[in-house]
């Protein structure tokens, strides 16, 4: 402790006066006065802190116990955790999008299947594939695809719950799972951030529009997918608006699509309206 906290002679000072920055009083996330309330409850209570002084993770410990003397007195045993928090951030957050790995998502999915049968709640899965990235990383680099991938990713989270999953299952390809949302707000969600997306390139004379192409899945609480189900299923409903995009964009490129309503064109390819069905 005195070498982390460059410390000579810290004995019988107060916590908060040696252990933190810049703190004129008792720390307002101390829970002695918790524990305080019921004193003989021998209850112990487990938090982490952000160390205001060394910038370093601890996992802390706090309960009363009774003294040699009999009074009651506060114990802390503090565990720097900082160096495995760090670790399983790496192994479980992808480096470039700060998005779940995929091995990491699709455990926490795994888990979410088995909570929607014992708690009677369906969820939405959202499986989405980042539209000409290959083009991009060849016209104007890697790092310019990197910067795709990172807005896209950074624009949808802005609408993501804490209770939604969010993870990269390969190079141009996540997941997204929904797990407070109805269907429909979803999807007017995912149209925000498409539209959100054209006008922020709009903005910023980019040589490409940032898009994406999804397939949505409803997966209700009686429905009996597995984890492997339910990828296969919302990869199918992805890819058949996939081709639609595709077949689209060569009639743009070569100048045959035909006369239509323009703002239905615009609707068509922000949204890729999605044909659902719901399984059970």
């Amino acid at each position: 402790m005195k070498d982390r906290f460059a410390l000579k002679a810290p004995e019988g000072k107060i916590c908060w006066q040696v252990l933190q920055q810049n703190m004129s009083q008792r720390c307002n996330f101390c829970p002695v006065s918790k524990l305080l309330r019921d004193p003989s409850s021998n209850k112990t209570i487990h938090w982490e802190e952000v160390n205001s002084k060394t910038g370093r993770i601890y996992e802390n410990h706090d309960s009363l116990i009774n003294w040699f003397d009999g009074s009651i007195v506060h114990l802390q045993q503090s565990i720097d955790i900082t160096d495995s928090k760090k670790a399983f951030h790496d192994a479980c957050f992808d480096e470039l999008t700060n998005t779940l790995t995929r091995r990491a998502g699709k455990e926490l999915l795994e888990k979410l299947i088995k909570a929607a049968h014992q708690n009677c709640h369906g969820f939405i899965t959202c499986m989405f594939d980042i539209n000409s990235l290959k083009q991009v990383n060849d016209n104007y680099g890697h790092s310019e695809g990197d910067k795709l991938i990172i807005t896209i990713c950074q624009t949808l989270k802005k609408y993501l719950g804490s209770g939604d999953i969010f993870f990269r299952l390969s190079g141009d390809e996540f997941i997204v799972v929904f797990t407070e949302h109805s269907l429909q707000n979803v999807k007017e969600y995912l149209q925000k951030v498409l539209i959100e997306l054209k006008n922020s390139a709009q903005k910023n004379a980019l040589p490409y529009e940032p898009s994406f192409t999804y397939g949505l899945l409803e997966v209700q609480s009686t429905s009996n997918y597995s984890l492997t189900d339910i990828l296969n299923r919302v990869d199918e409903k992805m890819y058949e608006q996939k081709r639609s995009y595709h077949i689209l964009k060569r009639q743009q490129d070569a100048g045959l699509q035909k006369q239509s309503d323009p703002s239905e064109k615009k609707q068509f390819f922000l949204s890729g309206r999605i044909s659902l069905r719901c399984f059970s």
